[in-house]
């Protein structure tokens, strides 16, 4: 079989296919050439050439150099119009380190080859180390050593010769070793909760946390290599903990220093999820004189307005609903003051009630989260117990698992809505006409202002958006929706104050629908209702005459609202009231009429005799009442 001349390694970038070198007036060489394809040269041409190379003669297989009789043997058969086999074409390959101990060789397939030969140049010559079959199209080259080169040649034969690729060469990876140990520090942020932090270390793909359990190092957590931080939780006031953090990656981990940490003192060991300031006690009031109020909320030092307008969105709206998250669990010492405790409910996001204990302790005395004016507690208290459930994963911020109140900083009015009323919330695009429905349902609404609202006293830019809450709505004015900002700066309604170098409106202002959709983008719609209605219920109560005069598409309006059919659907969710029991004539409560847009959960009711009856519903109170439930979009 025919063996080309090819390039040693210093040749380097040069080209190996078909080189020319004169050797006398009349003699060409060829090089790369097999001995078989002088047979497709013409028999002029053959008088003319000599050939130079090697070739294995078939009498005992090693190399020798073709002589002018071999010339003629060819020259002969050419003449005789013999049809040889040529060889196949030179295959194109690639040559990929994937480790540092292997490289795999890939090619295509070529036509006519029966098969494809591999070399590797070893100690300044080219070795054959594998010899495959037609149907392969690719090695694997292994038991090398990390960080080198290596240099390949593949090609394609056949009875009539091979044909070489140019060669290839790759570098095997360095040899992969574990990263350096991580410098981190433990500390205690409560009776019951440890902060670990530590620096990004180059190389690694992630850190192992362990803690001194029983006499042994126990993991406890494993986490990505972009975290730099974990909180441990759940642990026993008063009490010293160790800790392990090690750097790893697959060449193995590495790991620093132990440390150590002492959770906060106490009987009652109650959280105090990690703050900018220090904890001290508090003096005042759960609620004021008249109960929970919108106005109870300051919003302090963290970006949580989407929380705070939703608390003071429900404690607008349904103040009962407010009430009902407290319970008062008694007192307690703490750092050796006597504090008040109460256990505040939430609902996660499947609605099921968990309950959190927090005390009267609060960062900065109160006066840097939510700032408990006129010794008003309920919405500091509300916001840090927020944040503690956020450390155990019941509720749902940007930054879950974390039991701190930087965690809360920027969210979803949806989210708070749900957790505070344990009923479902939605986001929408601005719609005045679908807000002002949602109120005559009952429902809770908080606005999102646009990242365009850069005029109007509202506060929003490039730089972020606020969450503002719907406390008042009335359609007979020119701007019919009352809106409080729960910065909470001053309960005068139209105030300003200076935020990033113009006024904006503190607290409530009033609005129109022109100011509401140029300067808020979105709407926040939740399912709570007021105290002692239906989720849907209102107060406005209409006649059977207004009900079907809306249905028929008239706008009707006896004093408790307008019911104007362009914001409504009149086809399968028709308008229709729950009555606050069975029906006296043609007396309704609590309109119920579902807007288009605004994705409202609606109960739908109708009359037997007619008018908007709903066929198949049943009749829960006798008399030729029916009722059918359903959920739009």
């Amino acid at each position: 079989m025919f063996r080309p001349i090819r390039q040693k390694k210093s040749d380097v970038g040069k080209t190996s296919s078909f080189r020319k070198g004169r050797r006398s007036a009349r003699q060409l060489v060829f090089e790369n050439l097999e001995c078989r394809e002088l047979l497709s040269v013409t028999a002029p041409l053959m008088s003319d050439l000599w050939l130079a190379g090697t070739c294995f003669v078939p009498s005992d297989n090693k190399p020798a150099t073709v002589t002018q009789s071999d010339r003629f043997l060819a020259l002969t058969t050419s003449r005789r119009g013999s049809s040889a086999v040529r060889a196949p074409s030179a295959p194109s390959f690639t040559a990929k380190a994937v480790s540092g101990s292997q490289i795999n060789l890939s090619w295509n397939t070529v036509s006519g080859a029966t098969g494809y030969l591999v070399d590797e140049w070893v100690r300044g010559a080219w070795t054959q180390i594998a010899s495959v079959g037609s149907g392969s199209t690719g090695c694997s080259v292994t038991g090398l050593t990390a960080g080198t080169t290596y240099y390949f040649d593949v090609a394609a034969y056949n009875s009539a010769g091979a044909s070489w690729a140019n060669y290839q060469g790759a570098t095997t990876i360095a040899k992969l070793t574990p990263p350096a140990a991580p410098s981190f520090t433990a500390k205690a942020v409560s009776g019951s909760q440890i902060n670990l932090s530590w620096n990004t270390v180059s190389g690694a793909t992630g850190y192992l946390v362990d803690e001194r359990i029983n006499g042994a190092w126990t993991q406890i957590a494993s986490v990505g290599s972009g975290s730099t931080s974990y909180s441990v939780t759940g642990l026993s006031a008063g009490t010293t903990y160790y800790f392990i953090l090690g750097a790893s990656n697959a060449a193995g981990t590495t790991w620093a220093n132990s440390m150590s940490a002492t959770t906060a003192s106490g009987a009652s060991g109650v959280d105090h999820p990690a703050a900018a300031a220090s904890y001290t006690l508090v003096s005042g009031s759960l609620f004021g004189a008249g109960g929970p109020s919108y106005l109870d909320v300051h919003q302090g030092d963290v970006g949580d307005c989407w929380l705070m307008a939703s608390l003071a969105e429900v404690a607008a709206r349904d103040p009962a609903d407010i009430q009902g998250m407290f319970t008062a669990a008694g007192t307690t010492v703490e750092n050796g003051s006597t504090v008040s405790l109460y256990k505040v409910r939430l609902y996660n996001s499947s609605g099921v009630a968990g309950y959190f204990t927090v005390d009267t302790e609060l960062p900065g005395g109160g006066g840097y989260y939510d700032q408990a004016t006129h010794g008003v507690l309920w919405a500091a208290l509300a916001e840090k117990a927020y944040a503690e459930a956020n450390g155990t994963d019941w509720v749902t911020t940007s930054y879950k698992g974390s039991d701190s109140y930087n965690a809360l900083n920027g969210g979803d009015p949806s989210w708070a809505l749900q957790a505070i009323t344990g009923k479902s919330a939605n986001d929408f695009s601005i719609n005045p006409t679908n807000i002002a429905a949602a109120w005559k349902a009952g429902q809770l609404i908080v606005l999102g202002s646009s990242p365009n609202a850069n005029d109007n006293l509202i506060v929003g830019d490039s730089q972020g958006t606020h969450a503002y809450a719907v406390v008042n709505y009335a359609a007979s004015s020119s701007t019919p929706f009352e809106v409080y900002n729960p910065w909470g700066v001053s309960s005068v309604v139209g105030s300003t104050v200076t935020f990033n170098g113009r006024q904006v409106y503190g607290g409530p202002f009033y609005a129109n629908a022109a100011l509401i959709s140029q300067d808020f983008a979105y709407q926040f719609i939740g399912m709570g209702a007021e105290a002692g209605t239906t989720d849907l219920g209102s107060t406005n109560a209409h006649s059977l005459a207004a009900v079907n005069a809306v249905l028929a598409g008239q706008t009707c309006d006896e004093g408790g609202g307008a019911l104007d059919p362009a914001g409504y659907q009149t086809q399968e969710n028709h308008l229709v009231d729950f009555p606050a029991g069975r029906p006296s004539g043609e007396s309704l409560r609590s309109s119920a009429m579902v807007s288009k847009d605004a994705g409202i959960t609606n109960h739908l009711y109708g009359k037997a005799d007619g008018d908007w009856s709903l066929a198949g519903s049943v009749d829960p109170w006798g008399g030729g009442w029916l009722t059918e439930a359903k959920t739009s979009i």
